[in-house]
């Protein structure tokens, strides 16, 4: 008991008398909105960024984690930034995204030497900063950094002493240039840390200050520093004791050629990645990029939109698309998208170019999967299609007319065109078809309709995993609970509708025990009737005289 209360909130002990006042219990549990929803992934060639694993970025921090846009003449590899920057213009909240690196990157080792000061023979500012592709070992050296950014463009390295002799301050700054072009270090601080050299420091609470301690804390794996502590000390002769020293490092070099498996390997860390993510973007004409990404899609259950190049008319757009022998009904997985269309490339590194409209597209969807309502779902049965989602940007050139033939074409292989299109309450250029990937003829040719079977097998899915480990009665009542509400809330949403097939109801399910394994396998069984698009209007006129 303690000496606040007159009773207790931890157990009583056997047979012993007194009050016991068990914790509170939130039994309420709310549809919560993830933030993967707003979330997309993508491999990407870019100037900056880690190369080891996929990273995060959000739309605020786009330049300082994965650089400025790259010129399409150097590399049509480029393009992928600027479907990142659309797809944030238009509504997602971040990225996933996977650098693109050949076998032969290289982060080093920036390596800080001990120099002396003296006039006769004073250490060169070359000798103090090196590079190394191990870690040092050994006595002679002083510190070792290395960052996780991978900047092409390299860094500038900044050390200055505090009070003592094992006090030092390191910032990390990106490289800044005169107009005639010579460093200055006057660039964004990236990273700077104070601590102590010595690896035992702590302060009055008896937390680590130790230099590689405090990086650490605050940057994560992104910054790693270590001090070598059999000469961790700022001699009197140093370089470093009389004033800040700092170079110009270029840490990061990437000088291979991509292959095939370079490709592949992106595409593998967007499907091993813990970080979530909704859609999938592939704007690459690479086939074993597209291949990975797809069966990334799979695998987690999501969505991928992939272009058609859209230099290729609509003949040759379909035998691109064909070459790709996805499973028929897997398929739904991916949507198709072909823009025809040259227009003024938004970071404004090049000029009026073919672009394509995928990250668009995907931004679109990030916003309407914000758009929430009371039960906290958003309006999937709303295909990113039609007169209500427009190609923005400017100095349209659309390079291509499809006809009515070949816009039949386009449909029967699931490519979905995005060309300029009237309305009667405007124009513009507009996805005007709204087609899964797959083979099928039924309700899973619908993107929409795909959409919302991943959501409600998404959820579902994650939900089922807090079954393991539980009584087996339980756990069937609770799973029968949750369908009946959240597919209740989907069809009051607008998601499904009444069918004949399912006895005149949107929806129906079974939960119950494996008929072989009883003991410890529950199995689950939902079967919806989903809403459809309007993608075609037969409109009939009769006449009829005066008498």
């Amino acid at each position: 008991m303690s000496g606040q209360n007159i009773y207790q909130m931890s157990p009583l002990i056997g047979q012993q008398p007194g009050v016991q006042i068990n914790p509170a219990v939130d039994r309420t549990d709310r549809l919560l909105q993830e933030s993967g929803d707003q979330t997309f992934a993508i491999v990407a060639k870019l100037s900056r960024g880690r190369i080891d694993t996929p990273m995060r970025v959000s739309a605020d921090r786009l330049i300082r984690y994965c650089g400025r846009a790259g010129s399409l003449r150097v590399s049509e590899l480029n393009s992928s930034y600027i479907q990142i920057v659309e797809a944030i213009t238009t509504g997602a909240a971040a990225v996933v995204v996977s650098r693109l690196v050949s076998d032969e990157a290289l982060n080093q080792f920036m390596v800080i030497n001990h120099g002396t000061i003296d006039t006769n023979t004073p250490t060169s500012i070359d000798a103090i900063f090196t590079l190394s592709e191990e870690a040092p070992t050994g006595a002679d050296w002083f510190a070792q950094i290395k960052v996780a950014d991978c900047i092409n463009e390299g860094v500038m390295v900044e050390l200055s002493k505090g009070k003592s002799a094992d006090q030092l301050t390191v910032k990390i700054r990106e490289r800044k240039f005169n107009r005639a072009g010579k460093d200055i270090a006057t660039g964004e601080v990236l990273y700077e840390v104070t601590g102590s050299t010595n690896v035992d420091a702590v302060d009055d609470s008896n937390q680590s200050t130790y230099i590689g301690d405090v990086a650490e804390k605050y940057y994560g794996d992104w910054l790693q520093i270590e001090i070598n502590q059999q000469s961790h000390l700022i001699l009197a002769s140093d370089t470093l004791d009389g004033q800040t020293i700092s170079k110009e490092m270029l840490p990061f070099s990437d000088t291979g050629n991509l292959t095939d498996a370079n490709f592949v390997a992106s595409a593998d860390a967007i499907r091993k990645t813990g970080l979530q993510y909704r859609y999938i973007i592939c704007d690459s004409a690479n086939t074993a990029l597209l291949n990975a990404l797809y069966l990334a899609a799979v695998a987690n259950n999501r969505k991928m939109i992939a272009d058609v190049p859209g230099n290729l008319k609509p003949g040759a757009a379909i035998i691109w698309k064909n070459q790709f022998n996805f499973d028929a009904q897997d398929a739904m997985y991916t949507d198709w998208i072909w823009t025809p269309v040259k227009r003024q490339d938004p970071t404004q590194k090049n000029g009026i170019v073919l672009l394509s409209s995928v990250g668009q597209k995907v931004g679109y969807s990030c916003e309407r999967n914000g758009r929430t309502n009371g039960f906290g779902l958003p309006p999937l049965h709303q295909p990113i299609a039609g007169s209500d989602f427009r190609l923005t940007g400017t100095n349209f050139t659309q390079i291509y007319e499809p006809d009515n033939v070949e816009l039949a074409d386009l449909a029967e292989a699931r490519i979905n065109p995005c060309i300029y299109q009237e309305y009667h309450n405007g124009s513009g250029w507009v996805w005007s078809d709204s087609l899964s990937g797959t083979e099928k003829t039924g309700i899973s040719k619908l993107s929409s309709a795909t959409e919302i079977v991943i959501w409600l097998m998404h959820y579902f899915g994650r939900y089922s995993k807090s079954h393991l480990q539980k009584p087996m009665t339980e756990r069937i009542k609770k799973q029968k609970e949750e369908m009946e509400k959240i597919l209740t809330w989907a069809e009051a949403s607008g998601w499904l509708v009444p069918s004949v097939s399912l006895g005149g109801v949107a929806f129906t399910y079974e939960v119950a025990r494996n008929i072989r394994y009883p003991d410890d396998r529950m199995d689950w069984t939902m079967n919806v009737s989903i809403e459809g698009v309007v993608r075609q209007v037969v409109g009939s006129t009769n006449m009829y005289s005066v008498d």
